[in-house]
């Protein structure tokens, strides 16, 4: 069964996944999708209004996707055809943020762990000004903020490979733009498939450890206080973000309160009075969880 699902834009970024693998194409009405025995795909079209609404509608139809990976070109700073894989993703125009839960280095072939990582920033029209460390493209955000409403951020995640940048401008013509994006993901094609290796292996037992306890704090706390299914999935996202992190939710504090809103509101302060340090190649930064 295939439990993760590729998200392009493009039929250029599409394409050479559909000659490397067995790819057949899939009746989903007006959704451009395909399926192997591994992974799904999906190309959503450019732009993250595009995004957001196929893989919610793409998500909600195949509820066995345990994993999303969204996989594309981007401008930046690095060289052209440099593969990065995204520890934050934003959107420049509303702010909005998201820290995918990188994998494991040990679990990553010797020849990957050294794989960059950067911030995706996802922009409403083309950029041409880089800042170091960061890339632009035009539709994580809406990959996120889609597949957050079924999945953790530690099923979530955005591979990006560098198409322009100060002295390599993209293309004039959608042609040889379409033709450079093929290019540079059929050079890249066998590092992206040791990445979807290890990804597919993590979300390859469905109940997995950290699935079932994060399942079974959500029953315990449904069984006595009521939720919605907007707020049991709310609830599961947040409980699966604690417990990622190591941060204990409390649940007999959580049982002891009185509605679903109160839950979810103590849960939030839990994470918020966490003091979170992480290190990316540039520099290391101190936050709160928010």
């Amino acid at each position: 069964m295939s439990r993760l699902c590729i998200v392009t834009a493009m039929a250029a970024e599409t394409r050479p996944f559909l000659d490397h693998w067995q790819f057949k194409a899939q009746q989903t009405g007006r959704l451009r999708s395909f399926r192997c025995e591994d992974y799904l795909l999906l190309q959503t079209g450019v732009g993250k209004l595009k995004a957001a609404a196929s893989v919610s509608a793409f998500l909600q139809m195949n509820p066995e996707i345990h994993a999303v990976v969204n996989i594309g070109i981007a401008g930046g700073t690095e060289a052209i055809n440099t593969l990065l894989m995204a520890h934050k993703i934003e959107d420049r125009a509303t702010g909005a943020h998201w820290f995918p839960h990188l994998p494991n280095p040990r679990q990553m072939n010797p020849s990957m762990r050294k794989l960059p990582t950067c911030t995706v920033v996802t922009v409403d029209q083309p950029c041409d000004h880089y800042e170091s460390g960061i890339v632009y493209d035009m539709e994580a955000s809406g990959v996120l903020s889609a597949a957050t409403l079924y999945l953790s951020t530690t099923q979530i995640h955005s591979i990006k490979i560098v198409s322009d940048n100060p002295s390599s401008p993209m293309p004039d013509s959608f042609k040889s733009i379409g033709q450079k994006t093929t290019q540079l993901i059929e050079n890249r094609i066998d590092d992206i498939k040791k990445l979807l290796e290890i990804l597919l292996c993590s979300c390859s037992d469905p109940v997995s450890t950290f699935n079932q306890q994060t399942q079974q704090l959500c029953e315990l706390i449904q069984h006595k206080i009521h939720h919605t299914r907007n707020e049991q999935l709310a609830l599961n996202r947040m409980l699966a973000k604690l417990h990622s992190l190591g941060i204990d939710p409390q649940l007999e504090t959580c049982l002891k309160l009185e509605n679903a809103a109160g839950v979810f509101h103590f849960l939030e302060q839990r994470l918020c009075e966490t003091n979170i340090k992480y290190k990316t190649k540039y520099e290391t930064v101190n936050r709160k969880e928010n």
